[in-house]
């Protein structure tokens, strides 16, 4: 009989009263509650979703009542009492969910779906003309925040001094300095990019060994070379005698005797140095 009216009393009773406070059972007080994440980032006008977890007091899940969710800052992002969650513009809001008395809070951040600032690394390069060199450009949101999927379009402001390729990769094309430019939704970020010549890395006169007679001419000539051996070419150089006296040489390497002897006329071209002996004779 007693079994009978305490199956009766549960059958008709508050459920808690007869609840033995398993995992999951909804009849434990709450303790505390949970959200997760603690930390939710939107883009404006998109949505995410935050949970809460409730648990009683020595720590197991429950199901409680229904969860109170509020924004401290409804101009920055939104929630509905499921949980889901707006970015509505630029921002951090703070959002709480209470139950029984019981809250926890997250932060929303919510940063702009377009791009508000460009940067070029390095700022400033240089390369040698028909070299290469690599620029990289980041895109940040409002917040700082890097943005990986924002291609930028490279350009150089003047492309007769150097060229860009949509992988941002420069090549020197003449001696002079340009911007190189990296643009993404009206924003823009630059590298000043200086192109030099290729030096000159040596100088080779020919022939090397000549004769000429008094008051006659032979004809020199010097080849600039880059330091793999590659002719340089629109070079200026500068011919001089060791002994004017014996013989002369103009700036077109045009060799004149003077006077019986050897002397060693040499070409000069951006400080490198070559030599050709000349004997001259009656």
């Amino acid at each position: 009989m007693q079994a009978a009216v305490l199956l009766l009393a549960c059958a008709v009773g508050p459920l808690a009263a007869c609840s033995d406070g398993g995992p999951g059972s909804p009849e434990g007080s709450v303790a505390s509650v949970t959200i997760s994440p603690d930390t939710l980032r939107l883009l404006v006008g998109t949505e995410g979703r935050l949970g809460a977890t409730m648990r009683d007091s020595i720590g197991t899940t429950i199901r409680g009542p229904s969860v109170f969710w509020s924004s401290a800052d409804t101009t920055v992002a939104t929630i509905d009492q499921d949980g889901l969650v707006r970015g509505v513009r630029v921002g951090a809001a703070r959002i709480s969910a209470n139950v029984a008395g019981r809250s926890d809070l997250a932060d929303v951040l919510v940063r702009s779906a377009g791009a508000a600032a460009v940067t070029v690394d390095p700022p400033a390069a240089s390369v040698l003309v028909g070299g290469t060199t690599q620029l990289a450009a980041t895109v940040r949101d409002a917040d700082g925040v890097v943005m990986t999927d924002r291609p930028v379009v490279w350009s150089s402001e003047n492309s007769a001094v150097a060229t860009v390729s949509q992988q941002g990769v420069v090549t020197g094309v003449n001696p002079g300095t340009t911007n190189i430019v990296a643009s993404r939704e009206g924003k823009t970020g630059s590298s000043a990019v200086t192109v030099a010549r290729i030096p000159v890395a040596q100088v080779v006169v020919s022939p090397a060994q000549t004769e000429v007679k008094i008051n006659k001419t032979v004809k020199l000539t010097a080849t600039t070379l880059d330091a793999q051996g590659k002719v340089l070419t629109g070079r200026q150089v500068t011919w001089t005698s060791s002994n004017t006296a014996r013989a002369t040489v103009d700036q077109n390497g045009i060799v004149t005797g003077r006077f019986v002897g050897v002397v060693t006329i040499t070409a000069t071209s951006e400080g490198v140095s070559r030599t050709a002996t000349v004997t001259v004779k009656t």
